[in-house]
């Protein structure tokens, strides 16, 4: 998984012990494939936008602080899964939740551990190859992830 984003961040008042909302307007790739056992089964490859809300909550200090997010994603790319060999068009929409906590270590230097949870929500033509065998016949699907991150990173 690879992304990045712009964010516009807003703070209550201009205390470091403030809350503070952002907004953010990012693009994320999340990619997987199966081994070559299962050759029949699609790889996976969203490329989506993703507008995210989220919101950083100090705990009592500016050392420590609880972070929650909510994005939308608007799936432009679906990878393999629709193809002519597998099922054909498809559309698909996301939603991801995460929670932080983000540790001032030193000065600028912060470690943050969250976890994130993502579900895309996926619709078909039936139009592939797949989409004529019985066995295959999907005309929706939902894929759901869990995920979960140490990061070191310089605030500036």
């Amino acid at each position: 998984r690879i992304g990045g984003y712009l964010c516009y961040r807003w703070n209550f008042k201009k205390s470091t012990t403030s809350p503070e909302i952002r907004f953010d307007l990012g693009v994320d790739l999340l990619q997987f494939s199966f081994g070559q056992d299962l050759g029949l089964v699609a790889g996976v490859s969203y490329l989506s936008f993703k507008p995210a809300l989220r919101a950083r909550f100090p705990l009592g200090t500016d050392r420590v602080a609880l972070g929650v997010g909510l994005a939308g994603m608007a799936v432009v790319s679906l990878g393999q899964m629709t193809d002519a060999y597998h099922y054909g068009n498809g559309n698909a929409g996301g939603v991801e939740l995460a929670l932080e906590v983000d540790i001032r270590v030193y000065w600028r230097l912060h470690l943050k551990v969250g976890a994130t949870t993502t579900w895309m929500f996926l619709s078909f033509s039936q139009l592939g190859q797949q989409g004529l065998d019985y066995e295959y016949v999907a005309d929706a699907a939902r894929d759901g992830y869990y995920g979960g991150y140490v990061l070191a990173a310089i605030h500036y």
